[in-house]
C-alpha cells in the first residue's frame, strides 16, 4: 500500500491532462502541444527540486518520527530517492502523452533508453544503496530526457 495514495493523485492528473493534450493533437495544433509539453516539464521539474529539497532537509527527520530512532537515512538519500521518484511521474505523464498520440515505439524506446541507463547506473558504485539511488536517478532522468528530446 506505500505507494498507491501517489499513485492514484497521479492518475487522477493525468487523466484530466490527457484528453487536453489528446484534442491539441487530434487538431493539428502541434505548436500548442510542444508548448504544452514544455510547461508540462518546467511544472514537473519544479515539483522534483521541491520534493528533492524536502527530502533533503526534511526526510531524515521523518524517517526518525515515523519508524523510531534506530533507523537513520541520510539527507542525500531520501533527496535522490524523492527526486528520481518525481522523475519517474514525469516520465510516466509522457508515457502518457506517447501513448495517447499513438507513439507507442517510442514509448517502448524511452524505456528501453531508461532501462540501459538504469542499468549503467549500477556500475558507478560499490555501496549497495548508493548504487540503487544512482540507478534509479540516471534511469529515470534518461527516460523522462528522451521523451522531450524526441517530443518537443
Amino acid at each position: 500500500m506505500g505507494g498507491r495514495p501517489v499513485l492514484y493523485w497521479f492518475e487522477g492528473g493525468a487523466g484530466s491532462l490527457l484528453p487536453n493534450l489528446a484534442e491539441l493533437l487530434a487538431t493539428g495544433r502541434s505548436a500548442e502541444l510542444r508548448e504544452a509539453l514544455r510547461r508540462l516539464m518546467v511544472v514537473g521539474a519544479g515539483l522534483v527540486a521541491v520534493t528533492a529539497l524536502g527530502g533533503l532537509f526534511l526526510g531524515p527527520f521523518a524517517v526518525r518520527l515515523l519508524f523510531g530512532s534506530a533507523f537513520s537515512v541520510p539527507g542525500a538519500t531520501m533527496a535522490a530517492l524523492a527526486g528520481a521518484s518525481g522523475i519517474y511521474v514525469l516520465a510516466s505523464t509522457m508515457s502518457a502523452v506517447a501513448i495517447a498520440s499513438s507513439g507507442y515505439w517510442l514509448n517502448a524506446l524511452s524505456c528501453f533508453v531508461g532501462g540501459l541507463a538504469f542499468m549503467a547506473g549500477i556500475l558507478f558504485s560499490a555501496d549497495l544503496f548508493l548504487r540503487v539511488e544512482l540507478a534509479y536517478l540516471c534511469g529515470s532522468c534518461t527516460a523522462v530526457a528522451h521523451f522531450f528530446i524526441v517530443m518537443t
